[in-house]
């Protein structure tokens, strides 16, 4: 599954290429969540964290509105913190390759007609670079518990941010964006054991990432 999804992003990301704006992005994000993942004797548990992100996307827009799009392909890596209130349970490696559908909303400049990437207008910034980003997502996700045992499985789920496109030149854009995703469908790891009974579930988890997009256009002549 993973290798279709990366095939599938590189696919969409090479057509119109003489036209094309790539983006290359860098990530972290924090977990810190209560979740029924695991439960030990009824009590959930609490799942914390950190990791990092790197992400390569293809840009294109609608003609007559701001709203612009690029469909990202993204690895991600977790390092995972699983506690109950008197039990440190074990600690946790995640590993996503995922498929994001970023679709960027831009409503202080909703009607600008002009075909171009919003990186060529060096004027108002914040009119015309802030953005709230939709992003459906799809992932496959490995979980391992101290390099012996592991899980694998496909979520899907979502994004919503915000974010602001700075311009540097007409071929340069810089992009700091926010994002809260949340996934369904995640199985973890089972890792229990007499010392540790735990009762593994399905379960939903949210995340926050914060991230920088350098963006690269290769028409610079037209604008």
């Amino acid at each position: 599954m993973k290798h279709f999804l990366i095939t599938l992003a590189f696919t969409a990301m090479s057509i119109s290429y003489i036209q094309a704006q790539f983006g290359i992005s860098g990530y972290y994000s924090l977990v810190n969540s209560q979740e029924d993942a695991y439960t030990l004797n009824d009590e959930k548990a609490n799942i914390t964290g950190n990791g990092y992100a790197v992400g390569v996307d293809y840009w294109f827009r609608l003609k007559n509105k701001r709203i612009e799009f690029t469909p990202e392909i993204n690895f991600s890596q977790h390092n995972l913190q699983v506690d109950f209130t008197n039990v440190l349970a074990g600690d946790l490696k995640e590993t996503k390759y995922s498929l994001f559908l970023n679709t960027n909303i831009y409503p202080f400049d909703f009607n600008t007609d002009c075909d171009c990437p919003t990186f060529s207008k060096q004027n108002d910034t914040f009119k015309k670079g802030f953005f709230i980003q939709l992003s459906p997502q799809a992932t496959y996700r490995e979980s391992s518990y101290q390099d012996n045992l592991s899980q694998d499985d496909i979520t899907f789920g979502g994004a919503l941010g915000i974010g602001l496109d700075i311009g540097i030149t007409k071929l340069i854009t810089v992009t700091p964006i926010v994002r809260y995703n949340y996934h369904f469908g995640i199985n973890m790891v089972d890792w229990s054991d007499a010392d540790t009974p735990l009762t593994v579930n399905e379960s939903n988890r949210g995340t926050v990432t914060v991230g920088l997009r350098f963006g690269v256009r290769f028409d610079g002549r037209r604008f």
